[in-house]
């Protein structure tokens, strides 16, 4: 019965990741069945996916308060996972979590964390993306120059993955606005669009 519940949840995470939301409604009643399920069960697997895949499922629906909850019991669990990945994962998602919420020293602490262990899995891409939040984190807090640095740094990596350049771009542009450097962002937002 486990295995049907571990299968469940993977499920409900690619659907989350795969299709932006559209079908977690589908899931919710499965998604309550494995919560009873993991409440009672010595399995810690079990535990962290539930907790962190209902966090998600927070986060969207906006209950924030609810989901950073739930992202505490999940963390409980994460060390026994033994996966650096998920690790990695769980920092990211909490990091832009916190980063929603304007509670950037915390967003900072686990997006540095993502963004290290993704760069010695050498995740090109997931730490390309954690730099874009790490640098609108600067951006946000004044720190235009270190912004800017992490951005071009990033830049000069990202040839592979167009999306993730267009973002880069776009972060550029964002930080040039905050700083009234409109024609430098509007050149940056043409880059990001082409």
């Amino acid at each position: 019965m486990s295995i049907i519940f571990h299968y469940s949840l993977g499920s409900f995470r690619h659907d989350i990741l795969a299709t932006q939301f559209k079908k977690v409604e589908e899931h919710s009643a499965k998604l309550a069945e494995i919560g009873e399920l993991a409440e009672s069960s010595l399995d810690r697997t079990l535990n962290y996916f539930y907790y962190f895949v209902s966090a998600q499922k927070e986060y969207v629906h906006e209950r924030y308060r609810s989901a950073i909850k739930l992202l505490r019991k999940a963390e409980k669990f994460l060390a026994c996972l033994h996966d650096d990945a998920e690790e990695a994962e769980f920092s990211m998602y909490a990091g832009v979590l916190f980063y929603r919420l304007n509670q950037y020293p915390v967003a900072a602490s686990y997006m540095e964390e993502a963004y290290r262990i993704f760069k010695r899995l050498n995740y090109e891409e997931s730490y390309l993306n954690a730099q874009i939040v790490l640098a609108g984190i600067d951006s946000e807090l004044g720190h235009s120059e270190k912004a800017q640095v992490r951005l071009k740094e990033a830049l000069s990596e990202s040839d592979k993955y167009p999306v993730v350049r267009g973002l880069i771009y776009r972060a550029i542009a964002l930080d040039h606005i905050r700083n009234e450097r409109y024609y430098e962002a509007e050149d940056n937002l043409q880059l990001a669009l082409s």
